[in-house]
């Protein structure tokens, strides 16, 4: 993952569920400023340069604009998908299961 490239020292556990880890990857990965955040802290030295877009919940409103960016990978398990979270006001990267029916962010990679 694109998170064990970019953190500095600490592990990342290929297996780690609901933990914010890897440490100053969400950093690199954050746009700097705040135009798209609540707070700063992004330094996008990745040139990723993740949106705090927040998500769209089932009732089709939106939530957590300015304070986190959550991004879809293409691993499943049942009615939900694994996903990478970015907060506003952390440095790492978080990776947990979301439900397939919330509308993440999407980031197409060319092999």
């Amino acid at each position: 993952a694109l998170e064990n490239y970019l953190k500095d020292g600490e592990p990342c556990s290929a297996s780690r569920s609901g933990t914010w880890e890897c440490s100053a990857a969400g950093s690199k990965l954050k746009e700097a400023g705040t135009d798209h955040w609540s707070a700063t802290g992004g330094t996008n030295t990745s040139g990723f340069t993740a949106l705090g877009a927040g998500r769209r919940s089932t009732d089709s409103s939106f939530s957590y604009l300015g304070a986190h960016a959550f991004f879809w990978s293409s691993s499943q398990s049942g009615a939900s998908a694994w996903r990478r979270s970015l907060g506003s006001s952390y440095a790492t990267v978080s990776r947990d299961l979301g439900a397939k029916a919330l509308g993440f962010s999407v980031r197409c990679l060319k092999d």
